[in-house]
């Protein structure tokens, strides 16, 4: 059973989201499409990621759910906190742009729908299901490795991961 999305929810989210671009220049409303999720090593609660991110802005044309439209802003990107991950603390070997390939084949072209051909069905150029299989084929030796699909709205910042690779990048200048 899916989850009760409450109006007052999603203008939370979208007001904290114009408050982060308003107040820090951050872009940080997207809808995420699909998850991955493997076994903790330490054996607490399982992390799980989002894995593509879609830039948005909402439109409020009501007071009820139904009536808020969600506009797509920009092209879709690969979480790199999970890429980060994937490749520094799981030892697997994935791309960002392979699994941008995975999901929009013709990448060179802008999957939102107002620059789209208007006889083509929204969402055909998009493969969810390949990047989810992707990643599940690739990560066979993660314990407890899914990637399942997933959607939600909500703010994400990637500010810390900055830093993270300043460290890496840079941590025996610091010692």
């Amino acid at each position: 059973p899916g989850q009760v999305i409450k109006a007052s929810n999603i203008r939370a989210i979208a007001r904290k989201g114009l408050e982060n671009l308003e107040e820090k220049g951050l872009s940080t409303l997207y809808m995420t499409l699909g998850k991955c999720s493997w076994t903790a090593e330490d054996g607490g609660r399982d992390p799980f990621a989002p894995i593509l991110l879609l830039p948005i802005y909402l439109k409020f044309k009501g007071h009820d759910i139904q009536s808020t439209e969600i506009e797509i802003l920009g092209k879709p990107e690969i979480n790199p906190v999970l890429i980060h991950v994937l490749n520094e603390e799981l030892n697997l070997n994935i791309g960002a742009e392979e699994l941008l390939q995975e999901f929009w084949p013709e990448s060179d072209e802008d999957p939102s729908p107002e620059s789209g051909d208007p006889e083509e069905p929204e969402g055909s150029a998009v493969d969810l299901d390949a990047v989810l299989h992707l990643l599940t084929t690739r990560s066979k030796k993660v314990p407890g490795f899914t990637a399942t699909p997933f959607a939600v709205v909500g703010n994400f910042s990637f500010q810390k991961l900055a830093m993270v690779k300043d460290l890496e990048n840079r941590g025996a200048e610091l010692l």
